[in-house]
């Protein structure tokens, strides 16, 4: 029986973000180095900074990545025919799953990522940018299709997103293994409340 070769389903870029992660799996950002990284990902170092200039803009990738595939799984959570209250039951927990499913990458993105001074603090604020505007969107979409609800400010949508990121975090750092579903009513009464008239 003649060898089949398996078909390199990911490019050089996605097997170094998944070697990232891998690692810090088992160790904290800071004490992951280069050679951990490329091992994991079985590429020279030249191949690495093809890509990257170091393992901070790794980071910053990583995170970005993983923002963009909750983002995914979000917008795959919910129907346009829903009601603006299955929708906002939809969204915060297909949010909260997303994130519980990755605790310890996302525990290590929540803490990590502040460290990397104004770098950091500007893709935390792009990707909580991006989760508000979708919200202010989607009341938008409900207004206009003639429910009673109050239009969302991009600052309003920010703050809700904020607030939950935090008590997202508060349950990260309480324990590694947090039930995050778990405040998916939470999640929806702070968004239904604000929206709602």
């Amino acid at each position: 029986m003649e060898n089949i070769a398996l078909p390199q389903s990911t490019s050089h870029r996605t097997r170094i973000l998944e070697s990232l992660e891998t690692c810090l799996d088992a160790k904290s950002f800071r004490d992951i180095t280069l050679t951990d990284i490329t091992a994991a990902a079985h590429i020279s170092r030249r191949t690495f900074y093809e890509h990257f200039t170091n393992k901070d803009e790794c980071l910053l990738a990583l995170s970005e990545e993983t923002s963009t595939q909750i983002m995914k799984a979000i917008l795959t959570s919910f129907l346009s025919t829903d009601s603006w209250q299955e929708k906002v039951e939809k969204i915060s927990h297909a949010y909260l799953e997303e994130i519980q499913n990755k605790t310890v990458l996302m525990r290590a993105l929540y803490i990590e990522l502040g460290a990397l001074g104004l770098e950091g603090q500007e893709l935390r604020r792009k990707v909580a940018d991006v989760f508000a505007d979708f919200l202010c969107n989607q009341v938008k979409i409900h207004i206009l299709n003639g429910d009673n609800l109050n239009e969302i400010s991009h600052d309003i949508g920010v703050i809700i997103v904020s607030g939950i990121n935090q008590l997202i975090l508060n349950r990260l750092l309480d324990d590694n293994k947090a039930r995050l579903t778990d405040l998916t009513s939470t999640a929806v009464q702070i968004i239904y409340s604000v929206s709602k008239n």
